[in-house]
């Protein structure tokens, strides 16, 4: 994940205020839908202003949180919990792409999406401004790990042939980022951005995560993450959006596994950083209840929102 603060957002007079602005489908030329979102998350949450960003932090609880440390803590955790993604998600990816020599997986973590990339193209880039998460990243032998900041990196011009960034398009100072990725792209290069949104189980398991830890975490969440939660419709995007699919991430995970993914969440675990793990273990305890066996395994799904451009202006 990388971390630095985002900074230029569309600004009121680009219709980005909280309550009615998310830009529309037809605003944005994508045939996404509506993005599940937590009501309670919705009601404080507020995206970060042109001049109210921190360019080393992000801001919870009303002071400035050190970014580099949000993926450090817990990055072991963090690459044997989260969701691994599908290959609907790589096909499309590879149908974007004519020439398949080089891609940059910028942000990249410890590699999730490396795996799928590496199966693609001839050789990966993969860089993070985190050393614990690059420490933790998968071997590939086709993916090359480095620590860099996605806004100035050691890459060539027109080095790549896609540039990918998988859950972490709302870090970035995009005055930069942007830049960066037009110089490092091929002419006629691929630019594409996807996160996953709240997970859904049924029901019962998801009231008892919305009610018992959602609603409890919400002030520790960065306010960079409503922006994915908002399926980044306010971020004005220096290319035309591309038509993309529908693709959900689906898990089949046991109690354990799908506790451990919710545990990697940054907001959970500032909280638990702050007020102790009592709320999380309550709401295993009643989260237990309703899941049965918890050995037994369920479908686990996240929505998918994706990005793609390439006409760059």
């Amino acid at each position: 994940m990388h971390l630095q603060m985002a900074s230029s957002l569309k600004s009121p007079q680009s219709s980005c205020n909280t309550q009615s602005n998310m830009a529309s489908p037809s605003a944005n030329k994508s045939k996404q839908s509506d993005i599940p979102t937590s009501r309670i998350l919705q009601k404080r949450l507020q995206i970060p202003r042109p001049g109210h960003a921190v360019v080393a932090g992000v801001m919870t609880r009303g002071s400035a949180v050190q970014t580099s440390k949000l993926f450090e803590d817990k990055a072991d955790l963090y690459a044997s919990s989260r969701p691994m993604y599908p290959k609907e998600l790589f096909d499309f990816i590879s149908s974007l792409v004519a020439s398949k020599g080089e891609a940059w997986d910028c942000a990249a973590g410890n590699g999730q999406a490396s795996i799928g990339l590496a199966k693609i193209f001839s050789k990966v880039e993969s860089t993070d401004i985190s050393k614990e998460q690059i420490s933790n990243s998968f071997p590939i032998e086709n993916v090359n790990y480095s620590v860099q900041p996605g806004e100035s990196t050691k890459f060539k011009d027109n080095q790549f042939d896609l540039v990918n960034v998988a859950q972490a398009l709302h870090w970035f100072d995009y005055s930069k980022f942007w830049n960066e990725v037009k110089r490092v792209l091929k002419p006629k290069g691929v630019f594409i951005a996807y996160s996953y949104v709240w997970p859904n189980v049924n029901d019962d398991i998801d009231r008892v995560l919305e009610e018992k830890i959602k609603a409890i975490i919400e002030p520790y969440w960065a306010s960079n993450n409503k922006l994915v939660w908002d399926g980044y419709k306010a971020i004005d995007f220096p290319f035309p959006l591309m038509d993309v699919p529908k693709v959900d991430i689906k898990n089949n995970w046991n109690l354990d596994q799908f506790l451990n993914y919710i545990h990697t969440w940054s907001g959970t675990r500032r909280c638990m950083d702050n007020i102790g793990t009592d709320f999380f273990e309550s709401a295993k305890d009643e989260m237990l209840r309703s899941w049965g066996d918890p050995k037994q395994k369920k479908m686990v799904k996240n929505q998918l929102i994706i990005i793609a451009g390439s006409a760059w202006s």
